[in-house]
């Protein structure tokens, strides 16, 4: 075990009051009973035996409660971005570079049991409660390297709170909560760079955001421009008052515009998406002149 990972290893410990287990460098898995570390963190005595009996062994950080840690483990490219779509643009989150992906630090919610589980979104999994993460600067057996990105350590940044678009993804121990269906959140992947890049997405809030997502995984075909989508679509993912609230929001910043409205005919919501987006300002003067423009 090289000096590098022992110091990390004593920081997590020590400095951030995090629960740590050694851990197989060859498959992830604990190289002790760990049970018990869910619930206390290893002393002094304990740690050096560690270090004694398993000199090549590479280290865990043990989430939930006990280290106040609620880790997004994105394995793809698409889960991750997926993601970063849901968290505010100014939000930022300890982040470690993974050998498949990423690990994001959030600090564990308060307000419910949240335990470990696998296919949130496609590729990305969650560890609270029962849960561990492998820790920088490991090295897997493959050469494989768990590091922080510059800028994004737990020494530079403090786990913020896990933002609510992200934990309306997560059931807990205590609700029933309906899966989600992943064919539906295929439109993250067909959210293109020059969009998350723009003022106009960056002014959606989480929720427009997730429905300008779930919009665009109804495209069946490629080309098309409409969709129909009525509110019983999206409401495993947000209340009715949220979700009109969000779509209002996308045809006011010019993603979509809304073709049929359902109303009293009982039909469905039709809507086209639109490129007006692109002439989206986020300037003061130009915020303004749209909100004198709407009161005519």
């Amino acid at each position: 075990m090289s000096k590098t990972l022992i110091k990390y290893a004593m920081e997590y410990k020590d400095k951030f009051n995090l629960s740590i287990i050694p851990v197989n460098i060859k498959n992830k898995k604990p190289l002790i009973k760990w049970t018990p570390f869910q619930h206390k963190k290893a002393g002094p005595e304990i740690f050096k035996k560690w270090l004694e009996q398993y000199p090549d062994a590479g280290w865990g950080i043990v989430t939930g409660d006990i280290s106040n840690l609620l880790i997004i483990d994105c394995d793809s490219l698409d889960g991750y971005q997926a993601i970063m779509a849901l968290v505010p643009s100014t939000l930022k989150i300890p982040t470690v570079k993974t050998p498949r992906g990423h690990h994001l630090y959030f600090k564990y919610p308060t307000t419910g049991n949240y335990t470990t589980g696998a296919g949130i979104l496609p590729g990305v999994d969650f560890r609270g409660q029962g849960g561990y993460v492998v820790s920088p600067p490991t090295i897997n057996s493959k050469g494989g390297v768990y590091k922080w990105l510059d800028g994004f350590s737990l020494n530079e940044i403090v786990p913020p709170e896990t933002p609510p678009a992200i934990l309306e993804l997560i059931p807990t121990k205590n609700t029933k909560k309906k899966p989600v269906k992943h064919a539906d959140f295929k439109g993250f992947a067909m959210v293109k760079n020059e969009v998350i890049k723009s003022d106009a997405y960056k002014s959606l809030t989480n929720s427009a955001r997730t429905a300008y997502t779930l919009l665009l995984a109804q495209i069946k075909k490629k080309g098309q421009s409409e969709v129909k989508y009525p509110y019983s679509a999206a409401a495993d993912y947000m209340q009715q008052r949220t979700f009109t609230k969000a779509i209002n929001q996308l045809i006011e910043i010019g993603f979509i515009i809304k073709k049929q409205s359902g109303g009293l005919y009982r039909r469905t919501n039709i809507y086209q998406f639109s490129d007006t987006w692109r002439d989206y300002s986020s300037d003061p003067d130009t915020i303004q002149q749209r909100e004198r423009d709407k009161r005519g």
